[in-house]
């Protein structure tokens, strides 16, 4: 048994998407209350830019204002806020891959969410790294973390996509058997 294959066995349980979705779920809206203030759509294009300029206006203007400390305050749920995305998308698509007998040459899929999950650690990471040292903001480092930031939500929706699918194929399934 390959590792994909042993994690796509160890991931299938209703017990493990149940538990992560109310977890992920209270998560999700903690964050989003946290950053409200700062304006959900403007910490969106930060975390999404390329432009060390951009980066360092925008935390310049929250330090300015009194408002850096939500960012940071922020990130106590978000370096635990992957885990809980990563693994719940991966018990979900596990379970419909097993529920749907889906070959396991799509076991690779797996790693999407994952790999999400580290991409939104890297993210994390060199925002630390910008507040606490305003001159590790650098075209490779802008680059680093808008990349990282862009490749988790592509991935993260690709396995939305992905799970999406299923489900409708499930679905069409049982409603042919009626």
């Amino acid at each position: 048994m390959t590792m994909l294959e042993k994690i796509r066995v160890l991931c299938d349980s209703e017990r493990i998407i149940l538990g992560l979705a109310i977890i992920y779920t209270i998560s999700q809206i903690s964050i989003g209350l946290i950053l409200l203030p700062l304006g959900l759509a403007r910490v969106l294009k930060l975390q999404t830019s390329v432009s060390p300029k951009f980066i360092a206006l925008v935390l310049d203007q929250w330090r300015a204002g009194g408002a850096l400390h939500i960012f940071i305050t922020h990130f106590y749920i978000d370096f635990f806020h992957p885990v809980f995305y990563g693994v719940l998308l991966l018990a979900l698509m596990s379970h419909l891959f097993n529920e749907e007998k889906v070959t396991s040459r799509w076991n690779k899929l797996l790693v999407a969410p994952l790999f999400a999950a580290g991409m939104d650690l890297v993210e994390n990471i060199m925002y630390v790294m910008f507040i606490t040292d305003k001159s590790t903001i650098t075209s490779m480092t802008a680059l680093l973390s808008g990349g990282a930031s862009i490749t988790k939500w592509v991935l993260s929706g690709f396995s939305i996509i992905v799970i999406a699918v299923l489900i409708v194929r499930k679905t069409q399934k049982q409603m042919h058997m009626r």
